[in-house]
Order: C-alpha cells, then structure tokens, then sequence
C-alpha cells in the first residue's frame, strides 16, 4: 500500500490538472450527446412523476452509453455501473433537484473511475485504443499522452504495475476529485514529526531486513509532505499557480505589458454582424507569389472530373449519412462533409439556416469551440471558419463575433511555441481565412526563422507523415516565398521508408494524400513524378467510400462515429491532394 501511494502521488504530481481537464472535457461530450435528446438539464424534476423522470434518465443514460461505447468501453461494463448508479438515486431522489444534479453525480460518482482506468490500462499497456480514440475526439492533448508516456517510462515495471491494478487502486485514490486516502497514516504535520521521533528506532531496525524498505518509507513521507501542503492551498490558488507557471514557461521571449493576456468582455459585447466587406479581402495582402492549395481553404476547388470518375464514391449514401446518424455531427465531421460535396462537385443538401442552427451548438462566447460549453480552440475556429465561408454564410449571420475570434487568435501567436505544430497551423491558416495578414507578418520574421531551425524529425512522438505536412505549411502560410530546399532531401527520404509496394505511405490514404500535398509544397512533382502517380492511383482507385458492403461488422460507418469521421476524414485529404493534380501527373511506370 506505500508504493501505491507514493506512485499515486508521484502521477497526480505531475498530471494531475491534466487528468482533471480530461475529465472536464469529456463531461461537456457526454453532455452534448445528452443534449441532442432534447433533454433540459436545467429542468426542476420534484414535481414530476416517478415514470417521467425514469424516462427521461434512461434516455440520458443511453446517450452517455452511447458516447462512452464509441471511445471503446464495453457495453457490458456500462451497464452494470448504470444500475448501481440507479439503485442509488432511489435514495438520493429528494436531494436531485434537476437533471444537471443527476448527470453529475451519475459522471463523478461512476463516469470519472472508468476515465482514470483508461490512463491506467494506458500506462500498463494494457490499452491504448482508448486514449487513441480519445485523442482523436479532442478529449485528450498530445501533451497529456506525453506526459503519460514520461510516466510510464520513469515509474512503472514488471514489479509496479501490480500497485495500479483495479480495484485496488481503490482504496486510496477518490477518483472524483483525485484527492488520495492513506487510511492508516496521520496527516497532521503537527503530530508527524513526533510520530516520526517515537518511531526512529524501529524504521533503523526494519532497514537492516531489507535495503529497500528505507527508501519506501522516506518516499513515503514526502509524499505525504507534499500532500500536506497541496491541501493547505486553496484550488484557486493552486490554479492560478499553474496557469502562472504555464504562462511563465511559454514567455521565453520579453513581450510587452500592452500585448500580455487580458480577459475578453463576456457574451454582453454588441452582437455586431460577423464581417464586413473591409475584413475579408482574401489573399490580396499575402505575399505575391503562385497560389497553393493553403489558399483556397474556405473557397475548395472542384477535383478534375477524369479524376472524381476513378474515385468509387457512393453519393447517395454519402449524403443520406447526415440523416441516417445526425447524432454523429460535430464541428470537425460537418467541416469534411461541407468540403467533401465542395471539392466533388456535389450540390449541398441543406439549407443555410439549417447550417446556422447546427452551428449555434458549436459557438461560445461568440467564438468557434468544440461545443456551447468550451473554451475556444485553434481547431474548432478554423473549422467554423471554413465552413460559412466555404457556404458564403460569412455575411449572413452573426453567430460569432470578428472581434472576439480574432483577438483569440492573437493572443496564441504572440507566445507562439513552433514544435506546437498542428495547433499553429489551425492558427495561422484561420487568420489566412480571416485575411489578417498584417497580424500573421507582425510574428513572420523570428518565426520563420525558428520553424526553419525546427528538427522536426527529432521532436518527441513524431508522426512524421503529419508533422511534415503541418511544418511546411505553417511556413508556407507565413511567407510563399520562403526557401523550403533545405527540406527536400530529409523529408522525401523520410516519407519514403513508409513507401509500400501498393504505392502507398503506410498503407493509409490520408498519409499518402497528405504525401502528395507535402510533394506540392516542395515543388517536387516533376522530379517524383513516378512517386506522385503511384500515390495519385492509390488513393483514388482503393476505396469504396461509403459502400454498404461489410456493415454487419461491429466497426462502420454506418453505426459507428469514429468509423463515419474517418471515413470522411480519408476522403476529404484524397480530393484536397487531387485538387492539386492533373490526368498529366499520371505517368507510366
């Protein structure tokens, strides 16, 4: 039980605003999912009947289900913590006064344990589909999975694993508020060093059995010491001392007071229209320079219709999947679908108010975020971006406000971190759809000059594929003049060590549409020509998207949102890859 606790105290040390954040995020998904029930979680429920409300919380109960199965916990499982959780508002009914009381009792009490076992089986490599999953729906950051690797590596073997095991772990961690519970121990700082006195003698005795035991015992008492004093600091103390230190690690260079961060005025700022005519002059302040495909990003170009007739698309059920599963719908699954009828040359199937309302479950304090309750981010912000300039809905509402978005966005540029890649290029692409050049060249120099310096091919975690693309194009968006030889060699080189027989990278298609853009921004397509027409004929010839084949199996599009999102997913990268391509590319080999 002591190595429980010092390993317990060690990960919440080091992660544990990180698991709390994970917690919260994935609280506002499961929320959302309840929400499109049409479920009012501010509703007053004691006056309503006992067979209403069971009604009602079965139907908010599925959709949690629902959400939880999608990132990979069993049904089974589900289930039985749902009747434990109802046995248990049988007698706490009075005390529930709305449904907002009893979703969050249902999610601390019970949802937040099946969370915090995910990070074990994680870092017991027991699973990482989960976490896999989880990232993929914005739930967790890549720093988290960072940090959870650090962790992995630093405290846990064969000889450790056996003090995270469930349900052991129970005993001593709330997983709740993630507070630890060291039953036998004394916790007084007053009384411990007498404790510690009195007992000197023996811990000398026991240290001659064994080399080990000392050692335990001294971890042991800093763990506790360190408890101590957690618990003597406030929680908003003790967040604000993060976000201080957050804020002090990112300000690596001086900035000024006038450009520090200041709190924008909440949702009460005049609803103004979302753009003028003055604010959005595409591309005419950019450098002068050929156009690439970062460019047309909120205005697609239509595929070479040679091209769209090699690609076995399924039209009919690509446009019925928005009916068939509307659950399905986010921010990011609506931006591919808007793109993908764009670039294929599809006419769009709804109607702009539609599309305003959908959006409206996706803005926050006027700004673009993962849903009505977040915080705003980089991702969500381009992708809202895109979607009502792709539809020419900018001048059409007023959803959002300019304003608000675009001073977001300043405020993550001006202590810019250049390894951030993918959240930088969502940043600078949705100021290149916002036409903010004059903000994009007031970071261009000392940037630029960072991100040619990056090594990329180095940084921790790498998915190499991906990170190239990022890194070219942030330098891309930031100056179109910019000496990108340097890289030609490594990066070609690397890319091509995935290079499979199929004439793909890896095997995936979005690695190899992503390989044809990387391709284009290096200006290489006539020196691979070769490679560029295996890649071209790979991701248009191999794939039936959105066939009806294969649904009995448990993972498709049909039935499953991750599945349906990567099905858009792979589809939206090969027609942004083709885009930029010709009949003229495909060569003989």
């Amino acid at each position: 039980m002591e190595e429980r606790i010092v390993l317990l105290t060690k990960f919440l040390q080091s992660l544990r605003n990180e698991v709390l954040e994970y917690y919260d995020k994935t609280h506002l998904y499961l929320k959302d999912l309840v929400s499109y029930k049409n479920i009012d979680l501010k509703e007053e429920t004691l006056e309503q009947t006992e067979e209403s409300i069971k009604t009602t919380l079965l139907l908010m109960l599925k959709s949690v289900k629902t959400g939880l199965n999608t990132i990979g916990v069993p049904i089974d499982k589900l289930s039985k913590i749902q009747n434990i959780y109802l046995k248990e508002v049988e007698t706490k009914r009075t005390e529930l006064h709305n449904y907002g009381a009893f979703l969050e009792l249902y999610l601390k009490s019970y949802i937040n344990k099946i969370l915090f076992e995910i990070l074990i089986d994680f870092v017991l490599d027991t699973d990482a589909k989960k976490i896999e999953t989880l990232k993929l729906f914005k739930l967790i950051p890549q720093n988290f999975i960072d940090g959870l690797h650090e962790f992995k590596e630093t405290f846990v073997n064969s000889r450790t694993k056996s003090f995270f095991s469930f349900p052991a772990i129970e005993e001593n961690l709330n997983f709740s508020d993630l507070s630890i519970n060291i039953k036998s121990y004394n916790l007084n700082p007053n009384t411990q060093n007498n404790n510690n006195m009195n007992t000197e003698e023996e811990k000398n005795k026991e240290g001659k059995k064994t080399g080990e035991e000392p050692n335990i015992l001294t971890q042991l008492q800093e763990a506790k010491k360190d408890i101590i004093e957690t618990l003597k600091i406030p929680k908003k103390k003790l967040l604000t001392s993060s976000l201080e230190q957050l804020k002090t690690t990112l300000n690596q260079s001086e900035t000024p007071k006038s450009m520090e961060h200041v709190n924008l005025p909440p949702s009460s700022m005049p609803q103004t229209n979302l753009i003028n005519s003055n604010l959005i002059k595409k591309d005419i302040t950019f450098e002068s320079a050929k156009k690439n495909f970062l460019d047309y990003f909120g205005n697609l170009p239509t595929v070479h219709s040679e091209f769209l007739n090699k690609f076995r698309i399924n039209i009919t059920n690509l446009l019925n999947s928005r009916i068939v599963n509307p659950d399905f719908l986010d921010l990011e699954i609506m931006f591919y679908y808007v793109s993908i009828l764009k670039m294929a040359a599809i006419e769009f199937p709804f109607a702009p108010i539609e599309i305003i309302d959908f959006l409206r479950n996706y803005v926050n304090e006027m700004t673009f975020s993962t849903s009505r309750y977040s915080v705003s981010d980089s991702i969500s912000i381009f992708y809202g971006l895109s979607i009502i300039t792709e539809l020419d809905l900018i001048h059409r509402t007023n959803i959002i406000n300019l304003n608000s978005t675009e001073e977001f966005l300043k405020r993550n540029i001006i202590n810019v971190m250049p390894n951030k890649l993918r959240t930088n290029y969502h940043t600078f692409l949705s100021l290149k759809l916002l036409a903010k050049s004059e903000i994009i060249s007031s970071r261009k120099g000392n940037l630029i000059n960072q991100l040619l310096n990056l090594d990329v091919l180095n940084m921790k975690n790498i998915s190499p594929t991906l990170d190239i693309y990022s890194h070219l194009s942030i330098l891309s968006i930031l100056d179109k003049n910019v000496n990108l030889s340097r890289f030609k060699t490594p990066y070609i080189d690397e890319i091509k060590k995935r290079l499979t027989s199929k004439g793909s990278i890896g095997d995936q298609i979005t690695d190899s549409a992503r390989t044809l853009l990387i391709l284009d921004l290096l200006d290489l397509k006539d020196q691979e020509s070769v490679l560029c027409s295996r890649l071209l004929q790979y991701v248009m010839n191999t794939t039936d998207f959105f066939t009806l084949d294969n649904l009995e199996k448990d993972f498709n599009w049909r039935i499953d949102k991750i599945a349906y999102k990567i099905e858009l997913r792979m589809l939206f990268w090969a027609l942004l890859a083709c885009t930029q391509y010709s009949p003229n590319n495909i060569v003989n080999f």
